[in-house]
């Protein structure tokens, strides 16, 4: 029986996820302390570097997507071909729903995971350090925690799995789902709780999955910038009635999500069996 011959690039592939998260967590803590030494220079108060927490995180994701975007680019310079091709209006609307519905799914887990805390003490003191986390972000004036949390992080982010370590992933495991299931699993892991974790790593692998059907960082990217949006509204919206309304929507959304997830895998079989006739 001939043997298949070793792969390095296959392998470099598979070790690269590994890489980029051990890199990324070395290059936050260098990037966190350059904001700091240049605001020294700057008139602004220790005040206000101490306690903007969103403006730092802000800077740093900049800085991050710049890195990442260039990476990208040298390292998948080929095309790959859509599964499904949408058509402007299916995915617009195929966007809003699964942001929604992505968000129905996290409310529905931080809602059980609050109702079991109850029961243990450590999951308790994830739930206080979680909203602890948010409160933090609510003493940064709103425009950096706009910046930080629904616009430069999801991209960073998105640039981060669904870009570098999912297609590495892709190029490293022939079996599709395993690198959709594992970039997911890592961007849960990545947010370092239990209580983010589950719900990020399902965000994560419907991120993956849509972006491996529709092959655009551009729609993954607005998926979570909406997603993350909806929890950081702007002071003037930020009422109960605005959360009740998103509440509903999004619980209403889950369905449909998962609608648009089934239709988008039979219609890329489909297209496979058409192209293979």
């Amino acid at each position: 029986m001939e043997r298949k011959p070793f792969d390095k690039k296959r392998i470099l592939f598979l070790l690269f996820p590994v890489a980029l998260w051990i890199a990324n967590e070395y290059l936050t803590d260098i990037l966190f302390i350059i904001p700091k030494m240049l605001l020294k220079y700057l008139p602004v108060s220790d005040n206000f570097v101490n306690n903007s927490l969103s403006f730092i995180d802000a800077i740093i994701s900049i800085s991050l997507i710049i890195n990442y975007f260039v990476l990208y680019k040298l390292m998948f310079k080929e095309k790959v071909k859509p599964e499904v091709r949408l058509s402007k209006a299916q995915s617009f609307l195929f966007t809003i729903i699964i942001s929604f519905g992505v968000g129905g799914v996290s409310t529905i887990w931080l809602d059980f995971f609050e109702y079991i805390s109850k029961y243990f003490k450590i999951l308790n003191n994830q739930v206080e350090t979680f909203s602890t986390l948010y409160d933090d972000m609510e003493q940064s004036p709103y425009i950096w925690t706009l910046l930080a949390i629904a616009i430069v992080g999801p991209i960073v982010e998105e640039l981060m799995f669904r870009g570098l370590i999912y297609r590495s992933l892709e190029k490293a495991i022939e079996i599709p789902w395993i690198p959709i299931i594992v970039s997911g699993v890592m961007f849960g892991a990545w947010h370092g709780s239990l209580i983010q974790g589950v719900y990020t790593a399902v965000l994560g692998i419907i991120l993956a999955y849509y972006y491996k059907k529709t092959r655009s960082l551009f729609l993954v990217i607005m998926v979570h910038i909406i997603n993350n949006f909806l929890s950081t509204l702007p002071p003037a919206w930020d009422t109960d009635f605005s959360y009740s309304l998103i509440l509903v929507i999004s619980y209403l959304c889950i369905a449909p999500m998962i609608a648009i997830l089934v239709y988008l895998h039979r219609k890329s079989k489909i297209q496979v069996e058409s192209t293979a006739i």
